[in-house]
């Protein structure tokens, strides 16, 4: 009985800290991308979209730093980082309150969780004009965002208050969202398991303390505190772990959010635990004290968890896995994407700033597009969008892309006359050219119908009457790998094969206020050569890397790959404790019929047979799902589900073999 307590107990030991190991990291890597997303604490502040004229950058900003001497608060205004990483942000403090500065005015620093976004702190006088519209996050109460607003009212300044949810809160989500959302799932149903299953091989004890004359509350309050360790230690020290790290290497930075979200772990593992109480009072309601005397156990509860665990275990492996092998083909796809990038280190995409919410919005808008005009002229600007199509015929999918002749001269390899003819085409009056692959070739007139379409709708809101469109399409025409321009992740930076829309501004097609709503990118020196001359800084506020967006997409890439491999590992190892349990519980539930086979010379084939069969068998639901929903070839597909049928079968015979040693005479009577 020992041996039995002390293996229930190290299960619960192992998966409970596999889970909490799996809560640590993700937790990690969530607090790690909240740095670009905005700092903790603040919850309220005011986003500003016009100022007159006639109020000057002095006077606002004297108006703002005497309110907040008055109110005791300090105001943050959040300004792009233009040190290429657009991702991070940077502030400029207006100082109301000494002691609550968050960061270091004198080493322009502010506080981040890692070194991958960083951030930098300013003082106000740093902020040029350009920069005085967008978010101020006030550390302060709803009430001075309030009289912040007020006050910017009185100025003429327009503005509106703003409110967020902490971003612990997201934490939940970001588990759901993300690879982490499988492990989770099966490791949280193995410690459920595992919980009942130590409950199971205690009963017995609890039975014995309680015939002896203990009070029964007694009993259950102690075995209750007997569990509590296993699933709370864990968490314990990984909640401590990420502490030490936010206190030794950010100064304490985030240590609200990791208290908070310790805290929604925390309810998660006692959801386990009173699920794992409820189903063994439920499956235990009716035994008498003799029977669990004797050693009577809630079989039928742990041989269906056990089933369940390796069925969704087996489905979480086959998942994890597919997804690992999609991930590592996209990441060639990906790689080579990166490859064209980086070849054109000067590309930009403008940042645009708040400027676009206000009354000069539609101004802003069509002098950006007559930059681009005069720009892709002189072949330093790029037109690059994914799907532009309103209605994508359901033949083609999302696999379109809305390109400029400086694009394809860039980043294709045509051949010279294909391409003197598409571009002769996309420059006519009206005229747009489609470039149709191999494999759409028979929805040509679906396609040039759809585009057609869309290109009427472009000239609509131009304003302008225009000649009627033309559309003239290349058909058998693959390009390959064509790199997006713009971080678009969670979906891919590149197409392949897509269809090509090719559309130049001197066709008059897309109107100059338009243009800008798509993928839009210039090389950088005549692009700030150019909001200089127009005077665009007031829109423009600052500029994004192309190649920079190709290093941010591959680390991404690699964290997603990193957590496939994570929930794969743990999906194997829950594959395997789930059958080393299920072949345990039937072994236990079978032994005299086991012992009388063996006794009467029964091989192990005859003895065992039928519940091997069985276990592989369970294998064939996940099986059907994977085959109806994922993107591999079902020869792949079949070969992994082969080679998992036959490790977990024979996991199950080396199990079954090694409990063949305890069974004797003597567990024969006790049984």
């Amino acid at each position: 009985m020992n041996s039995h307590i002390r293996f229930a107990y190290i299960l619960a030991w192992i998966t409970s800290s596999l889970l909490c190991l799996i809560f640590a990291s993700a937790t990690y890597i969530f607090l790690v991308d909240q740095d670009r997303w905005g700092p903790e604490g603040f919850r309220t502040g005011v986003a500003i979209t016009e100022l007159p004229s006639n109020l000057s950058t002095e006077s606002f900003l004297n108006e703002l730093s005497s309110l907040a001497q008055a109110r005791n608060i300090n105001i943050y205004k959040i300004s792009v980082s233009l040190d290429y990483d657009v991702r991070a942000s940077d502030y400029y403090l207006i100082l109301g309150n000494t002691d609550t500065v968050i960061g270091n005015l004198d080493t322009a620093s502010f506080p981040s969780f890692s070194d991958k976004y960083p951030s930098r702190l300013y003082p106000e006088q740093q902020l040029s004009r350009d920069q005085l519209t967008g978010t101020y996050l006030i550390d302060g109460n709803p009430q001075d965002s309030q009289a912040v607003a007020d006050t910017l009212k009185q100025l003429g300044v327009i503005s509106t208050t703003v409110n967020s949810k902490p971003g612990y809160v997201l934490w939940f989500f970001f588990i759901v969202g993300n690879g982490w959302a499988v492990a989770v799932a099966i490791l949280l149903i193995c410690l459920i398991l595992s919980l009942c299953q130590l409950q199971s091989v205690r009963l017995s004890v609890v039975s014995a303390r309680v015939t002896a004359g203990e009070v029964p509350l007694y009993v259950s309050l102690k075995e209750i505190a007997l569990l509590l360790l296993p699933v709370y230690v864990p968490l314990v020290f990984g909640t401590t772990a990420l502490s030490l790290y936010s206190l030794i290497y950010a100064q304490g930075y985030r240590l609200t959010s990791i208290g908070m979200i310790a805290i929604q772990q925390g309810l998660i593992l006692t959801g386990a635990l009173a699920i794992s109480l409820l189903s063994i009072r439920i499956s235990t309601a009716k035994y008498s004290l003799g029977q669990l005397n004797k050693g009577r156990r809630p079989m039928t509860l742990l041989g269906a968890l056990s089933g369940l665990l390796v069925v969704v275990a087996f489905l979480g492996s086959m998942v994890s896995i597919s997804d690992t092998l999609t991930l590592k083909n996209e990441d060639e796809k990906e790689s080579h994407a990166d490859t064209l990038r980086n070849e054109h280190t000067n590309l930009v995409q403008p940042v645009m700033g708040y400027a676009l919410q206000s009354s000069q919005a539609d101004y802003a808008k069509e002098q950006l597009g007559n930059v681009f005009a005069q720009l892709e002229i002189d072949q330093t600007s790029y037109l690059a969008s994914k799907n532009p199509l309103y209605d994508t015929p359901s033949s083609v999918s999302d696999n379109v892309l809305l390109v400029n002749p400086n694009y394809l001269m860039t980043f294709t390899h045509l051949d010279a006359s294909t391409l003197d003819l598409v571009i002769h085409t996309s420059q006519e009056e009206s005229s747009v050219a489609v470039l149709i692959p191999q494999s759409y070739s028979p929805y040509e007139e679906e396609i040039v119908a759809e585009v057609k379409s869309w290109a009427e709708f472009q000239q609509e809101l131009g304003g302008n009457p225009r000649p009627a469109t033309t559309v003239r399409s290349y058909t058998g025409i693959d390009t390959g790998i064509l790199p997006l321009l713009s971080y678009n992740l969670p979906t891919s930076m590149y197409l392949e094969n897509p269809i090509v829309i090719v559309s130049h501004s001197a066709n008059h097609v897309i109107p100059p206020q338009i243009i800008g709503e798509y993928g839009i990118v210039f090389d950088d020196t005549a692009l700030k050569k150019a909001v200089n001359e127009e005077n665009l800084e007031y829109a423009v506020v600052g500029y994004e890397y192309t190649t920079q967006n190709s290093a941010l997409a591959a680390v991404d890439r690699k964290v997603a790959f990193s957590i496939s491999l994570v929930g794969t590992s743990v999906a194997l190892l829950a594959l395997l404790l789930g059958n080393v349990i299920l072949a345990t519980i039937y072994q236990a539930r079978n032994r005299s019929a086991i012992f009388l086979l063996l006794t009467s010379g029964a091989s192990f084939t005859e003895t065992y047979g039928d519940f091997v069969i069985k276990n592989m068998l369970l294998a064939a639901i996940p099986i059907s799902l994977i085959v109806a929903t994922t993107q591999l070839p079902l020869t792949v597909i079949l070969i992994i589900a082969s080679a998992m049928i036959l490790v977990s079968a024979s996991v199950v015979v080396l199990t079954l073999k090694q409990l063949e040693r305890t069974l004797s005479r003597f567990t024969l009577e006790i049984s």
